[in-house]
């Protein structure tokens, strides 16, 4: 039988509030998928990537919430939004939901520009 994988419930410990969209409405609006309110284990480590033909991008930190933000998507690949911690709003660079041996999200890792 297998087991999921150990996350700490004392590493969140910052208020944040995610707003996950995905692709556009009949008005040009974001389409919002998922809003999480509650806490997270952010880090401000700036960080260069590069994004290909010779592009690079800088990351302001990631941040790392227990669980799956948004169970009702098949896929946070693509997925664009913004993050507000403290006031200050940052918007979504990448998205990964890593898995337990047994299927489900262990957490979710955004990280952040």
């Amino acid at each position: 039988m297998p087991r999921k994988l150990v996350y700490p419930k004392w590493f969140d410990q910052t208020p944040v509030t995610v707003n996950v969209t995905q692709g556009t409405n009949d008005q040009g609006e974001p389409l919002v998928v998922a809003t999480y309110i509650g806490k997270c284990n952010h880090v401000e480590k700036s960080k260069t990537v590069r994004i290909g033909d010779g592009q690079y991008k800088k990351l302001a930190g990631s941040l790392t919430i227990r669980g799956d933000i948004a169970p009702g998507t098949a896929t946070l690949a693509g997925v664009e939004g913004s993050v507000i911690i403290g006031g200050t709003t940052w918007e979504i660079f990448t998205a990964h939901r890593p898995k337990n041996p047994d299927g489900s999200v262990n957490h979710t890792k955004l990280e952040l520009i």
